[in-house]
């Protein structure tokens, strides 16, 4: 039997079976959504001070460009962390488009 994440139950992950794992869109079909953050957590995590280094830019603006969903990130506590492919794909998205 197969498990998608650390479970401290012997049971297997899933809605069915009273894991929040399955109420937070991990389903047993297409783990799409388990496969994003996980793919997400692998990659190295900028700090919005990291970000706001690299595209020179002030923390505030940053932080702006989250709540705005601009900029997709995951938040700890209460530091917002940044996926370097999450970075990229936001400056794709504001790149200027050649016809």
């Amino acid at each position: 039997m197969t498990y998608r994440h650390q479970n401290v139950t012997t049971r297997p992950c899933g809605a069915e079976n009273g894991c929040a794992a399955g109420r937070r869109g991990i389903n047993a079909d297409g783990n799409r959504e388990f496969l994003e953050v996980r793919a997400m957590l692998i990659q190295p995590l900028l700090t919005v001070r990291e970000v706001a280094e690299i595209l020179k830019l002030k923390e505030s603006t940053i932080r702006q460009m989250i709540s705005a969903g601009k900029l997709r990130a995951i938040k700890f506590g209460r530091e917002w962390r940044v996926t370097q492919h999450d970075l990229a794909a936001c400056l794709d998205a504001h790149a200027t488009k050649l016809a």
